[in-house]
């Protein structure tokens, strides 16, 4: 194995072991030699390599066995297969994985299964193989609460990975960007990727997330994708979220007030989310069905956890009074829910709720407003936030 992987195990060990660098070379070498054995600086002789790691209970042996589990894990994670079964056979053999050379890919592959991420990982970031740094940045962006982070890991890891699994993480973070003109110009990339190595999977999610990047400006455009992804899916036996398919398909019909077309649709989005029963809740307020639509508020309050999804709850309630575009209170309550909406990034809401926007501002002749709200929607179509409306 390379002088950087040995040197990265003898550092995680001492490491794990609490030890200073001059507890482990007593007898053995200088501090200064050992720290450069454990960044991979020198090509130390093998009977001084193999005191330091009898010392640190380290093995520095191959082990067959485990690298061929650890490539099925690897396959199954880019490939979507049953990478929680390869990772249970991985656990089996936790305790002389950690003390191995494989102690890298062990801890990215834990960091998958529990998104999560050891500190150890990035202690050792700068003897880890070209690979390791790859999965190492895509674990990064995948575990990530901040968008911005998300996409400046995932481009990290595609520029080293350059494969369907990279690029599917890429274009996903392009999308929690808002970045959707990125991705359908990524389209042809990624297909190419996907059909090289044979990652039908990755090519199914990849047609489905193109799909909602028309969801909320083009309904043709976001049935045409997501028929094409449900076709590769069934014909691979590819899993598919069928439920945000739904979801975004009902959701993208009761924006265009086809409220029989999409009440099948809501109702088989599978989960009770927040947003699926907000949703729902619209929709039978606008079918005048006022008392049902209540109770699904009601349902609302228990699953609300940000701002905006009071402001949904409040914009709904609005909904359920009748002439609620003349009073005051709407104006107010429109604007507030406007600005959040471009705080969080959030146009394709914008758009889905620009009729009714546009109902109070026009109602109470706050036509500044409306001119505003469609300037603010024609500029996130020219800089690639809003799918653009195929012509």
């Amino acid at each position: 194995m390379e002088n950087s992987m040995t040197g990265m195990l003898l550092r995680s060990q001492r490491l794990r072991k609490g030890l200073e660098i001059k507890e482990v070379c007593s007898g053995i070498c200088s501090p200064g030699y050992l720290c450069k054995i454990e960044l991979g600086k020198t090509d130390a002789a093998p009977d001084l390599i193999a005191r330091l790691a009898n010392v640190l209970d380290a093995t520095l042996e191959e082990d067959p066995a485990i690298e061929a589990i650890l490539q099925s894990y690897f396959h199954a994670l880019m490939f979507d297969l049953d990478h929680k079964g390869e990772f249970s056979k991985l656990e089996v053999h936790k305790k002389d994985i950690m003390r191995s050379l494989y102690f890298v890919d062990y801890l990215l592959a834990q960091g998958f299964e529990n998104r999560s991420q050891s500190p150890v990982l990035t202690q050792v970031y700068q003897q880890m193989t070209y690979r390791q740094k790859g999965f190492f940045h895509f674990l990064s962006g995948a575990i990530a609460t901040d968008s911005s982070v998300m996409l400046q890991q995932m481009e990290k890891a595609h520029a080293i990975l350059q494969n369907s699994f990279s690029i599917e993480g890429l274009l996903t973070a392009y999308f929690f960007s808002s970045l959707f003109v990125t991705i359908i110009a990524l389209e042809k990339e990624a297909e190419q990727l996907c059909l090289r190595d044979g990652n039908i999977p990755a090519l199914v999610s990849i047609t489905t997330l193109i799909g909602s990047c028309y969801s909320s400006t083009s309904t043709e455009m976001m049935m045409k994708y997501y028929q094409r992804a449900l076709c590769m899916a069934e014909s691979s036996k590819a899993d598919m979220s069928i439920g945000s398919v739904n979801y975004n398909i009902g959701s993208t019909l009761l924006q265009d007030w086809c409220l029989d077309e999409a009440l099948p649709y809501l109702e088989n989005s599978g989960e009770q989310s927040f947003l699926t029963v907000h949703k729902m809740a619209l929709l039978l307020i606008r079918q005048k069905k006022t008392e049902e639509a209540k109770a699904e508020i009601e349902k609302l309050k228990t699953l609300a956890v940000t701002r905006l999804d009071q402001l949904l709850i409040e914009e709904a309630q609005m909904e359920c009074i009748a002439g609620f575009e003349a009073r005051p209170e709407s104006l107010s309550l429109a604007l507030k829910l406007q600005e959040t909406l471009l705080e969080s990034k959030h146009l394709g809401f914008l758009i889905f709720f620009r009729k009714v926007l546009e109902k109070i501002y026009c109602s109470q002749r706050n036509y500044k407003q409306a001119y505003l709200l469609e300037s603010i929607i024609s500029e996130g179509m020219e800089k690639g936030h809003i799918a653009p409306v195929p012509r």
